[in-house]
């Protein structure tokens, strides 16, 4: 089985990247999660990744494809998804769109919306996920190196206090702005900027 491959970047589309190894190509699916490890590496530049193989049937004969991942414990967590019932690989895949660290505290938390939000979810499988995966969490939330994480911090605070600035001038006041963007971070905790956080706080209000 092939466990880890290490090559020079040859192609690079959606969320596949083909690489030259020892002159061979090997083509890996990669989660977006992971995806955007390499969107800053160009063809023909050395990138590593640790690898599971699974095989699928297409027009009646076996098709083995590889799935990348930036290390071990990312793989760990990939594999722990394949538990749960009716979860194969490629909806693990999909739903692998946002950092491992953020899907382990969901499940942790039993955030059953926020989990069925994540593609080709929703809240029937949400559920099937937690009631597999709560309490095998800890290990993978807590496992985020500390600079990532610091980043991550800062990013949110950041953002927080732009959508802070325009809800207020947009009448609201600051403790119940606060309020709503609190609820709004909890419910998508996977927000990009201040304006899709807001966003996120019309949606709740118009619950």
């Amino acid at each position: 089985m092939i466990g880890k491959l290490r090559g020079r970047i040859l192609e690079k589309r959606d969320n596949k990247v083909l690489l030259d190894v020892s002159g061979v190509g090997y083509e890996l699916l990669l989660p977006s999660a992971v995806a955007k490890s390499i969107e800053g590496k160009g063809k023909g530049e050395v990138v590593e990744f640790v690898t599971l193989c699974f095989f699928q049937i297409e027009q009646s004969r076996v098709v083995p494809f590889l799935i990348g991942f930036e290390d071990e414990v990312q793989r760990e967590f990939f594999e722990c998804l394949l538990l749960v019932p009716r979860l194969g690989p490629r909806a693990a895949l999909n739903l692998y769109c946002v950092p491992m660290t953020t899907i382990a505290s969901a499940i942790e938390q039993g955030n059953v919306n926020y989990l069925a939000s994540l593609p080709g979810v929703g809240k029937r499988r949400a559920r099937d996920i937690i009631a597999t995966l709560q309490g095998r969490m800890a290990k993978f939330f807590m496992k985020g190196e500390h600079k990532g994480e610091a980043v991550m911090e800062r990013d949110v605070k950041a953002i927080l206090d732009e959508a802070l600035e325009v809800m207020m001038q947009l009448g609201y006041k600051r403790k119940e702005a606060q309020q709503m963007l609190k609820k709004a971070l909890e419910h998508r905790p996977d927000v990009s900027n201040a304006e899709e956080l807001i966003r996120v706080v019309y949606e709740l209000k118009g619950q």
